[in-house]
């Protein structure tokens, strides 16, 4: 939360106590600002048929790109699978699971799935099984400890336990057995399979339009969750609609000043943030961080993705300050509910060295972005998508400091890491792509930059359709190219085609953003198929290549 990347959509899974799913717009995920990572919701067994508060967890991340942020995109490994500090070592060494006290075993690993640190840090999978069976509060998916949701495949895992229990009790078709797939397709989403958590949502869905009637504000709850699923694959359309449906459940059922009401706008603001109306989402997290201020206070964890987002939107309007402000305020807050090394911490340095960057210090958004990617690779794995997201950005600072074999040696692990996840053809491979050709062409290697961006014009085409700004932007910068090689006749063909989009409007919906912002217009909705790609090197990129296409004309 979609800087350059998007705080993703919030989550809101169903629960009293508050499941801190939230997604920020990753300042490096290929979804406007927004990570991310949503507002989550969860039901428990003693409120099955009310929801319980809205929980706000910066995760996932959004920037300028997600993913709100980002983006994105939600928190994933519960285990320590990256490289780990020498301190770190040394803790693990001499740390024993908080339930049974013993040690590490080879069939039994000790895990950190939640936000519990020291000694009670560690834990092992089987001990909070046997933990979750005795207390048999199974749409409780919470750490006793810490208050805090289990992430990763220990919820996961407990969400399948709670399943088959209250199936077991009630039969397969009870609302309560809804409650617990709700639950259980919140942990997928977290663990970052959105397909499962979509056909979970779905089929819950189904469950309480028969038995509670579509109006019900449970409903509500399911909609947002199940709207972010649909973004997160890519469908922000669709993601938008179920979210306009909630916030009016909600609205109507709790007035206009609810929590629940709250959770709605955050995840709506960030959706119109992907679709390219930065306006909009401005005004709709306004709203939001109005309310959950005069609910929760201005300190409270749950504010911090919120901030994250609303971060975005000023960055795409180029409030680049305002942008800092926030981010520098959710991170304090981060910092101080978290510690300084959790995953919610990395996703809001993300998108604090996006804002330094476009600021114009790189050398403070290397800084930045190197402890956000240190955080990322240890809570994720060395080679997980949300890592690729922080080493584009961090290239792109290294490639403003001029180091820019270090940029490519970044973006093109980044790639491989992105194609290996998405497949080549994806959307979200542009972000590496395209910076990996602009660094190319700085480096004078002209026809290997020619190569990646006729790839990134292909993939951005099918993504966002023929007369996006974004195709308008990669054709100049790919017509000049051409005109580098001595290839006029491509070059002219590029042109012409570049112009006649800008001519059409495509270009100035995304400069003349701040001068709408004056006049109170709205710009026109950006292309529906996909998010508008816009990580920090998109809007410089994206600029140079308008002033290029002008002087050529």
């Amino acid at each position: 939360m979609n800087a350059t990347g998007t705080v993703g959509p919030c989550h809101t899974a169903l629960a009293t106590t508050s499941r801190n799913n939230v997604t920020h717009q990753d300042a490096s995920s290929s979804t406007l600002p927004g990570e991310d990572d949503g507002l989550c919701l969860s039901i428990t067994q003693d409120s099955v048929s009310s929801v319980g508060s809205a929980a706000v967890v910066a995760e996932g991340g959004c920037g300028i790109v997600g993913p709100p942020a980002p983006q994105p995109a939600g928190p994933v490994a519960c285990r320590l699978t990256g490289p780990l500090r020498a301190d770190e070592v040394e803790d693990l060494a001499s740390k024993t699971c908080r339930i049974c006290f013993e040690d590490e075993h080879s069939d039994d690993p000790l895990v950190s799935p939640c936000v519990c640190r020291g000694s009670a840090r560690y834990v092992h999978q089987r001990c909070v099984e046997a933990a979750f069976r005795a207390r048999a509060n199974w749409l409780d998916l919470t750490c006793p400890t810490c208050k805090h949701g289990y992430d990763g495949i220990v919820a996961v895992h407990l969400g399948k336990i709670a399943v088959a229990e209250l199936a077991a009790e009630f039969g397969d078709n009870h609302a309560v057995v809804a409650n617990g797939l709700h639950n259980l397709g919140i942990a997928y989403g977290v663990l970052g399979d959105s397909t499962e958590e979509k056909k979970l949502l779905e089929s819950v869905l189904e469950m309480q339009e028969k038995e509670l009637g579509p109006e019900h504000p449970n409903i509500a709850v399911t909609l947002v969750n199940l709207g972010n699923a649909y973004s997160r694959l890519g469908d922000v359309v669709r993601q938008r609609a179920l979210l306009e449906r909630a916030l009016c459940i909600s609205e109507r059922e709790y007035g206009p000043d609810h929590m629940q009401v709250a959770v709605a706008l955050v995840n709506l603001g960030s959706a119109h943030g992907i679709l390219g109306c930065p306006l909009r989402q401005r005004d709709l997290l306004e709203r939001a961080l109005a309310i959950l201020e005069n609910q929760l206070g201005p300190n409270h964890r749950d504010i911090a993705p919120t901030l994250v987002n609303l971060s975005i939107a000023y960055g795409a309007l180029r409030q680049v300050e305002r942008q800092r402000d926030l981010l520098e305020r959710a991170l304090r807050i981060n910092e101080q509910e978290y510690g300084p090394d959790h995953r919610a911490v990395a996703t809001t340095l993300v998108n604090l060295g996006n804002a330094y960057g476009r600021l114009g210090d790189p050398a403070r958004q290397r800084d930045i972005l190197d402890r956000a990617v240190s955080i990322k690779q240890r809570e994720y794995g060395v080679d997980h998508v949300e890592v690729a997201k922080a080493l584009v950005l961090l290239g792109s600072a290294h490639g403003e400091l001029g180091d820019l074999n270090h940029q490519i040696a970044l973006l093109e692990r980044a790639l491989r890491i992105q194609e290996r996840h998405y497949g080549p053809e994806h959307r979200e491979v542009l972000s590496a792509l395209g910076g990996l050709g602009l660094a190319y062409g700085r480096l004078g290697d002209t026809g290997r930059k020619r190569d990646l961006l006729e790839r990134t014009l292909c993939i951005m085409e099918a993504a966002f359709g023929p007369d996006h700004c974004n195709v308008a932007v990669t054709m100049a910068e790919l017509a000049h190219t051409y005109g580098e090689l001595g290839d006029v006749a491509r070059q002219e063909e590029l042109l012409r085609k570049s112009m006649r989009l800008e001519e059409l409007g495509a270009m100035d919906r995304f400069y003349r953003t701040g001068e709408s912002e004056e006049s109170g217009q709205l710009p026109e909705q950006q292309s529906t198929k996909s998010p508008l790609l816009a990580h920090l090197w998109w809007p410089s990129f994206a600029r140079c290549c308008h002033r290029r296409c002008r002087r050529t004309r």
